[in-house]
C-alpha cells in the first residue's frame, strides 16, 4: 500500500514539475513592430512550358535594399527568399525582376508593409493573372 502511495505522489510531482517548467520552454512571438527585419518568400514562375526555367531573381525596394534572391530547386516555379533588413514603418513598393530561359526578364512591382505578427510576408510571383503558384 505504501509503495502505491509512493509511486502516486512520485507521479504527481513529476507531472507538476513538468508543468511548471512549460512556461520556461515556451518559444517567444516573432513579432517584433519596431523591427524592419522581414523575409519575402513565396514562389516565382515562368511560363507553362517545362523547359522555361526560372533562372534568376533580383529583389529591390524603394527604401533603397536590394539584391539577388535565394531560389530553391525547381523548374518553371522556384521557392525564393529575399531578406530585408530596414523596412520602414510605410509601404515600401518591391520590384523583382526574374529570368526565364526561353522567354527572357519579366518584372512586377508590389507593396510590402512588416508583418503585423512574425517576420515573414509571402508572395507568389508570375507574369500570367491569376498568379496560381
Amino acid at each position: 500500500m505504501n509503495r502505491r502511495l509512493r509511486t502516486r505522489a512520485l507521479l504527481s510531482a513529476t507531472a507538476l514539475a513538468a508543468t511548471a517548467l512549460l512556461p520556461l520552454t515556451a518559444t517567444p512571438a516573432q513579432a517584433w513592430p519596431n523591427s524592419g527585419s522581414v523575409l519575402l518568400n513565396g514562389k516565382i514562375g515562368c511560363n507553362y512550358a517545362s523547359s522555361n526555367t526560372v533562372t534568376w531573381a533580383w529583389v529591390q525596394s524603394s527604401h533603397g535594399e536590394s539584391g539577388w534572391a535565394s531560389l530553391g530547386s525547381g523548374g518553371m516555379t522556384r521557392p525564393y527568399s529575399f531578406q530585408f533588413n530596414r523596412v520602414p514603418t510605410s509601404t515600401t513598393t518591391v520590384t523583382v525582376k526574374w529570368g526565364c530561359a526561353t522567354d527572357g526578364e519579366h518584372a512586377t512591382s508590389f507593396g510590402l508593409n512588416r508583418p503585423s505578427t512574425g517576420g515573414t510576408a509571402t508572395r507568389n510571383i508570375c507574369y500570367w493573372s491569376p498568379c496560381w503558384l
